[in-house]
C-alpha cells in the first residue's frame, strides 16, 4: 500500500472493447477494490485495515487515532478522513471501545483529552477509566485527580489516588475545568522536613574552587547538613513519610549527615544537577587542597597569624594598595597634610584603615580577600560560621567576623496589664483629646504634633488602648503606618509595653508587615498591624489583604510626609480620599508643616481634617518651652562652629531650591576642607570626656573620616550610614547607648527612629535648610532628665558659607530653643 506511486490511485479505469472506441466506459478501479477489501496501511496505532484509517493531515492527534503513514495526496485520492469533522462515528465508537480495554495509561490519558478538546459526547451516565495504583477501574469524574506530568502520576498510583495522565498543564487544566476532575495539588502536599545540623553556609564558602569550575552560578545557593531529612507527603489517604539523602529548598542544598565533604559536594552536584559525577567532584576538592597546600601561601598565612597587631595583621592580609584604595576620600590628604606631605607607611596605612572602617574593615575588603586567598575567605564578614573560624584562625577580634541580623517574627502576642506608671499632666490631656476625636461615630481626622522625645508614641498607644476599651470589638484592625523598619520596630516595643500595662482583658495580636513579613486577619482579640508604607505599596490593593483595607483606624507615624503620591495612594485604598473619610485618621510628627511650602503645608493640614490634637495643650502656646520647664525636654546650649566656602553651580542651586538640601558633589566639597574638618574634631576633642555625642556628618565619606580621624585622637567613635548593614547599624548604636563608643557619626540614617536619651551634644555638619529635617536631627538630643536624659544638651551648627545660595540654614529659625535655657 505504502509503495504504490500516488499516481496510480485514482478511482475508474477507461474500458473498451479492441479498437471500438465505440465501447469506451468508465469502470471502477479494480486496484481500489482491491485495496478496499484487502488494502492494509501502516498507522500511529500499527498496521490497520485502511478503511480504519485517517489521513496524515490529522497528524496532532496520533496518540489516539489510527494516522496513516502515507503522502497527503494518496490519503486524499483514498478518500481518507483528512478533517476532525470528517471523522465516521464509528470511529469514535471504537476508540471508546478501545478506552475501556487499553492499559496503556498515556493513550487513555490524551484519549480523553482529545475527545474532551474535540466536544465529543461521551455516553450518558459513563464512569471515566482512570488507574488506582496499578489495577484499572472506572470513578465518577470528580473523584479523579489529573496529572500533569508523569512523576506526579507516579505520585497519585503509590497512593492509591484514582488519576489519569494528562501530560500537560494545560491538558490537565481541560479536564479540570470542563469535568470537575481533581487537580494533583488538591489531593497531594509534598513539603521536605529537615533538622539542620548547624547553621547553612554558602555553597562557595564550603567549596571554594567550586566557582572556578561552575561559575558565579555558584553564589546563588547554600548548603545545610541534616540530622534528619524526609519528605512528607499528605493525601486524602494520610501522611507518608519517605527518608531523603539529599533535596533542594529554595536555593538551599539539604544533605542528610553526609560522611565527608565528597559525599557533601556530590549530592550538591545531584540536586543542582550540574553534571560533575563523582570523579568531578573529586577534581574539585583536589584543587582545593592543592590550593591549601600551596606552600608560599602558607607562609604568607602563618605571618598573619604570628602578628601580634591588627594593623600588622592588616597590613600582611590585604596589602597596602587595597588598603589605601579603601580609605574615605580626603582621609589619605588630611594624614599628608598633617606630615608635611611625608607619605605615612604601610602599617599607618592600615591602622588609618582600621579607625575608617572599624570591626567592618573586614568586610570593607571581603572582595580583596577573596581574590586573594579563595580557598580560605569568606564571601562576607556577616556573622556567618565561615567568617567566624577565618576570623579566629588568624587571630582578628571576634567582633570582625560582623553580625547577623536577627529575623523578628511576623506576629506576636502581648499578655494583658501590671501596674503601670501615669501619664504627665500634658499627656493625659492630650491621651484624652485623641479619646473624644475617636469616640465620635463618625470617622474622624485629626493630627498630633509634639517635638521628638516628648511621648507621641505613647499618648497615641494609650489613647488608642481606651478607645478599644471602651468600644469594645473592633470592625477591624488597627494600621500603624511607619517608613523604615526601625520605627515599625519602635512602634511594636512601645504598643508591647503599653498594652501589657494598661491594655484590655483580652491580648493584642501585634502583626509585623514589613520586608518578606506577611500578615493575616484575627478576629478574636483586638489587632494592631505595624507596616511600612513600601510594603503597603506592594500588597494593600491585593485579594489577600482586602480585610486590612477594613481598618478601623489608620495611624500615620511621621506624618509630615503623607501628602506624597505614594501615602496618597495609601489612603485612597483605605477610603481616605478628599472627598471620603471612610476611617478614623491620626497623624503623629514633631514638625507638623512642610519646611517652608505653604501649599504643601495646605495639603498637609487638609489630609488630617485641619485638627490639632495639641491644640490648646500647652497655656502658653510653647511646647518647646513647657516641656522644657518640665523636664521632659533638654535645655539647648547653642553654639556656631565656623564652616566651610563653596560656590554652587546652576544646577545645584536649582536642587537646593527644590530640595532645601545641597546636592552630594556639593557636600563633598565641604567635606574635603581640611580646615573646616580641623574645627569641627577639635571643638568635639575640647568636648568633656563623658559626653556622648552624635554627629550629622558632610557625606558618607565624611562620616567614616570623623570616626577615623577622632580614633586616631584616642577617642571612642563609630561611624553609619545607609550601607551599613542592619546588624552593623544595631551594634554602632547600641554600644553607643552603652557608652562603649563615645561619638557616633552619621550621615541620612539617624534622622527618624533612633533614640539615644543621654546624647550631650549634637554636632550639625550638613547644611541644612529643611526645618523639618533640622528638627530631626537635633531632637536626637533634646531628651530631658524627665526622660532619661541630661539637663542640658549642646547644639553646635557648623555656619557654612555658600556664595551664591542665600537660603537661611534651618538651624536659625529655632531661636525659641536656643532662648530656653
Amino acid at each position: 500500500m505504502k509503495a504504490l506511486p500516488d499516481g496510480s490511485v485514482i478511482d475508474t479505469w477507461t474500458m473498451q472493447f479492441g479498437t471500438q472506441v465505440s465501447t469506451r466506459k468508465p469502470v471502477h478501479s479494480p486496484l481500489r477494490w482491491m485495496l478496499a477489501r484487502l488494502g492494509r496501511v501502516p498507522t500511529s496505532q500499527g498496521v490497520v485495515p485502511l478503511s480504519d484509517a485517517v489521513g496524515p493531515q490529522l497528524h496532532a492527534y496520533a496518540d489516539v487515532l489510527p494516522v496513516a503513514d502515507i503522502s497527503a495526496e494518496k490519503a486524499r485520492k483514498l478518500h481518507l478522513p483528512t478533517l476532525v469533522e470528517d471523522v465516521p462515528a464509528k470511529q469514535w465508537a471504537r476508540l471508546l471501545e478501545q478506552l475501556g480495554t487499553s492499559d496503556d495509561d498515556t493513550f487513555v490519558g490524551r484519549t480523553y483529552v482529545m475527545l474532551t478538546r474535540l466536544e465529543v459526547d461521551f455516553p450518558e451516565g459513563e464512569l471515566t477509566r482512570c488507574r488506582i495504583g496499578s489495577e484499572w477501574s472506572a470513578r465518577e469524574d470528580d473523584k479523579i485527580a489529573v496529572a500533569a506530568s508523569e512523576a506526579e502520576y507516579r505520585t497519585l498510583r503509590a497512593e492509591q489516588i484514582p488519576a489519569l495522565l494528562a501530560g500537560s498543564d494545560e491538558d490537565a487544566a481541560l479536564l479540570v475545568k470542563t469535568w470537575g476532575m481533581l487537580r494533583y495539588s488538591d489531593v497531594v502536599s509534598k513539603e521536605t522536613r529537615h533538622v539542620g545540623i548547624g547553621e547553612p553556609t554558602l555553597l562557595h564558602d564550603e567549596f571554594p574552587t567550586l566557582r572556578q569550575r561552575m561559575g558565579n552560578t555558584v553564589n546563588n545557593y547554600r548548603l545545610q547538613p541534616c540530622s534528619e531529612l524526609e519528605e512528607v507527603t499528605r493525601t486524602p489517604q494520610g501522611t507518608r513519610s519517605t527518608p531523603l539523602k539529599s533535596a533542594l529548598q529554595g536555593n538551599t542544598v539539604l544533605v542528610l549527615d553526609p560522611a565527608d565533604r565528597l559525599a557533601a559536594l556530590v549530592a550538591v552536584d545531584r540536586e543542582l544537577r550540574w553534571g560533575l559525577q563523582e570523579a568531578g567532584c573529586r577534581a574539585v576538592l583536589d584543587a582545593q587542597k592543592r590550593q591549601e597546600a600551596d606552600q608560599q601561601l602558607q607562609a604568607a598565612l602563618r605571618r598573619v597569624r604570628e602578628a601580634e597587631s591588627v594593623e600588622e595583621k592588616l597590613e600582611l592580609l590585604i596589602g597596602e594598595a587595597a588598603l589605601r584604595a579603601g580609605l574615605p576620600p580626603g582621609l589619605l590628604e588630611s594624614e599628608r597634610a598633617e606630615l608635611g606631605d611625608v607619605e605615612p607607611s604601610a602599617r599607618r596605612i592600615a591602622r588609618m584603615a582600621y579607625n575608617a572602617h572599624g570591626d567592618g574593615v573586614l568586610q570593607m575588603h571581603a572582595r580583596d580577600l577573596l581574590a586573594a586567598y579563595p580557598s580560605h575567605a569568606p564571601s562576607g564578614f556577616t556573622g556567618s560560621s565561615p567568617a567566624v573560624k577565618f576570623v579566629s584562625d588568624f587571630g582578628f577580634p571576634d567582633s570582625f567576623a560582623g553580625t547577623r541580623t536577627p529575623s523578628l517574627p511576623p506576629r506576636i502576642e502581648i499578655p494583658g496589664p501590671t501596674e503601670f506608671p501615669r501619664l504627665h499632666d500634658y499627656q493625659e490631656r492630650l491621651a484624652a483629646k485623641v479619646f473624644a476625636m475617636l469616640d465620635r461615630f463618625a470617622p474622624q481626622r485629626g493630627m498630633l504634633s509634639l517635638p521628638t522625645g516628648a511621648g507621641k508614641t505613647r499618648v497615641a498607644a494609650e489613647a488608642v488602648i481606651r478607645w478599644v476599651k471602651s468600644v469594645g470589638e473592633l470592625d477591624g484592625p488597627i494600621l500603624w503606618i511607619a517608613q523604615t523598619e526601625e520605627l515599625c520596630e519602635q512602634a511594636v516595643q512601645s504598643w508591647s509595653f503599653v498594652w501589657s500595662k494598661v491594655g484590655a482583658e483580652s491580648p493584642l495580636t501585634i502583626s509585623r508587615l514589613w520586608t518578606t513579613n506577611e500578615a493575616g486577619p484575627v478576629s478574636d482579640r483586638p489587632h494592631l498591624v505595624v507596616a511600612t508604607d513600601a510594603k503597603l505599596r506592594n500588597c494593600l490593593d491585593t485579594e489577600g489583604y482586602a480585610w486590612l483595607r477594613q481598618a478601623s483606624l489608620v495611624i500615620v507615624d511621621e506624618a509630615h510626609v503623607a501628602i506624597s503620591p505614594q501615602y496618597t495612594k495609601i489612603l485612597e485604598q483605605l477610603g481616605l480620599t478628599p472627598r471620603e473619610t471612610g476611617r478614623h485618621l491620626l497623624g503623629l510628627t514633631a514638625t507638623p508643616f512642610r519646611n517652608t511650602n505653604d501649599e504643601e503645608t495646605r495639603r498637609l493640614v487638609q489630609r488630617f481634617g485641619g485638627q490639632r490634637l495639641d491644640d490648646g495643650v500647652f497655656t502658653t502656646g510653647d511646647a518647646y518651652g513647657e516641656l522644657q520647664e518640665l523636664g521632659m525636654l533638654a535645655k539647648v546650649d547653642h553654639r556656631e562652629l565656623l564652616g566651610g566656602t563653596i560656590e554652587l553651580t546652576n544646577d545645584e542651586k536649582e536642587r537646593a531650591d527644590q530640595m532645601s538640601l545641597l546636592s552630594k558633589a556639593a557636600e563633598q566639597r565641604l567635606a574635603d576642607d581640611h580646615d573646616r574638618n580641623k574645627r569641627i574634631l577639635e571643638e568635639i576633642g575640647e568636648m568633656p570626656a563623658d559626653w556622648p555625642v552624635l554627629v550629622f556628618a558632610t557625606s558618607v565619606a565624611h562620616a567614616k573620616f570623623l570616626a577615623a580621624k577622632l580614633k586616631d585622637r584616642g577617642i571612642t567613635a563609630a561611624s553609619v550610614d545607609s550601607a551599613t548593614s542592619a546588624g552593623e547599624r544595631r551594634k554602632s548604636i547600641d554600644d553607643f547607648r552603652r557608652g562603649r563608643v563615645r561619638v557616633l557619626t552619621n550621615y541620612g540614617v539617624l534622622t527618624q527612629g533612633f533614640d539615644a536619651p543621654a546624647t550631650r551634644a549634637v554636632v550639625v555638619a550638613r547644611p541644612t535648610y529643611s526645618p523639618n529635617v533640622y528638627q530631626q536631627m537635633i531632637g536626637r538630643g533634646l531628651r530631658g532628665p524627665g526622660n532619661g536624659g541630661k539637663e542640658t544638651c549642646l547644639i553646635l551648627n557648623v555656619r557654612d558659607n555658600i556664595t551664591n545660595y542665600g537660603k537661611a540654614l534651618a538651624f536659625t529659625q529655632f531661636e525659641h530653643l536656643w532662648r530656653a535655657k
